[in-house]
């Protein structure tokens, strides 16, 4: 799982280089998605396939942990993903500045 998640950091680093490289248009608009990957993110994948729309899904560890396979699809669509910390309890995001850092700090142990 480690390496999944290692995978996953690596991509959100690259993800805006790759971006830069690519001749854009003026306008431009991005599409995301938070919170995934969950059961209907199969579905979700065959309708931006169908569409050959692009996206960046926002991933909660604890959410990748649940739906490894899930994970797996978005990566080999080639879809760009981020990290939404480890269990993203948005409560507690609100109550310390430092519980970003050790959330984001779980997907390493």
């Amino acid at each position: 799982m480690k390496r999944l998640f290692c995978l996953l950091m690596l991509a959100v680093c690259l993800t805006p280089v790759l971006a830069r490289a690519q001749a854009l248009p003026q306008k431009v608009a991005y599409l995301t998605f938070d919170d995934g990957p969950n059961a209907q993110t199969p579905e979700l994948l065959a309708v931006l396939k169908e569409l050959d729309v692009p996206a960046t899904f926002f991933l909660v560890g604890a959410n990748v942990t649940e739906c490894p396979e899930e994970t797996k699809m978005i990566l080999d669509a080639g879809h760009a993903v981020g990290c939404h910390t480890m269990y993203h309890t948005y409560s507690k995001l609100k109550e310390s500045t430092g519980y970003v850092e050790r959330d984001i700090g779980r997907f390493m142990d």
